[in-house]
């Protein structure tokens, strides 16, 4: 938070944790009065223009008639109440910004928005303001002088195992830290919270060497991608993926065609158009094992 750069780039695979840290970093300092004078959160998922980021991050200081200025004045008068005033800004799911190359996840801002995000940065350098950025990528176009990256990856040590107990805690189950299959199934998850919410429950019914094996089995079959962190847990959704029930698997396609939330009614009715004998009753069991699996939280 002392670093001249504004931007802190927590790094790290989905599901690693990084929106839960920058969550929990902001309650902290709340907690503790160090929050300053307030704070902005945009979740750039949502988000399809730089201009929006400035105009509704700008009206909060100088009213609905900031939109109508010209954006050099907009970008210096916020510059001016960022470095002399500390507020903290968060942007959420940077990464969908610039897009991943070699995924699905395609650019949501053109160069010229992209370029203005930046030059925000390089005006806010020094100030008191800070902008905490939550990406899969290491987003090394904006610059090191404009973020200092915060590599988010797996938990390690005492972390790790007494997360595993929190895990099997609901299944009753006890953990043997001197059981050598346990010990090599939890370092081929890596600590990655996603990952071990995942596997772990498993053990209710299948021995750590059984998973052991359907794991290096995954890492197999998808090949490797050049990223081994990213490769086991792909292996792990692949996992999750092989063990719900066959006639729930459909189900899968529909819900491809969501990002962050899914209605089960809404999935109902898409899942209807294709065979009118779905009911929501498999469709429930279908959210249901994957909310088990950590892969989803239910909202209500």
């Amino acid at each position: 938070m002392h670093r001249p750069p504004a931007g802190l780039l927590i790094q790290g695979l989905r599901g690693v944790g990084k929106t839960t840290l920058a969550r929990g970093f902001l309650q902290w300092l709340q907690a503790t009065d160090g929050l300053g004078k307030g704070c902005f959160w945009l979740t750039f998922q949502d988000i399809r223009s730089a201009e929006f980021v400035i105009n509704r991050t700008g009206e909060a200081f100088f009213g609905p008639q900031f939109i109508t200025a010209e954006m050099g004045a907009k970008l210096d008068a916020l510059a001016k109440v960022f470095r002399e005033n500390r507020f903290l800004i968060v942007w959420d799911n940077f990464g969908v910004v610039r897009g991943i190359p070699g995924t699905a996840v395609a650019a949501t801002l053109s160069d010229e928005d992209q370029a203005l995000l930046k030059t925000f940065l390089a005006k806010l350098r020094g100030g008191q303001t800070k902008v905490i950025i939550t990406s899969r990528s290491d987003e090394a176009w904006l610059e090191f002088t404009n973020r200092y990256e915060i590599p988010l990856g797996g938990l390690q040590g005492e972390e790790r195992w007494d997360y595993c107990k929190v895990i099997l805690r609901d299944l009753g189950l006890t953990i043997d830290r001197k059981d050598a299959d346990l010990v090599t199934l939890m370092d081929l998850l890596g600590g990655h919270p996603l990952a071990m919410r995942v596997i772990l429950p498993r053990l209710a019914k299948l021995k750590a060497a059984a998973l052991i094996q359907a794991l290096q089995s995954n890492l197999t079959a998808l090949g490797p991608s050049g990223d081994p962190a990213q490769d086991k847990l792909f292996a792990t959704l692949h996992f999750a993926e092989q063990s719900l029930p066959d006639e729930l698997r459909p189900l899968l396609v529909p819900l491809a065609l969501h990002e962050r939330f899914v209605d089960a009614d809404y999935l109902e009715i898409m899942a209807k158009q294709v065979d009118p004998s779905w009911t929501r009753a498999p469709i429930d069991r279908f959210l249901g094992a994957l909310a088990v699996a950590g892969l989803l939280n239910d909202r209500g």
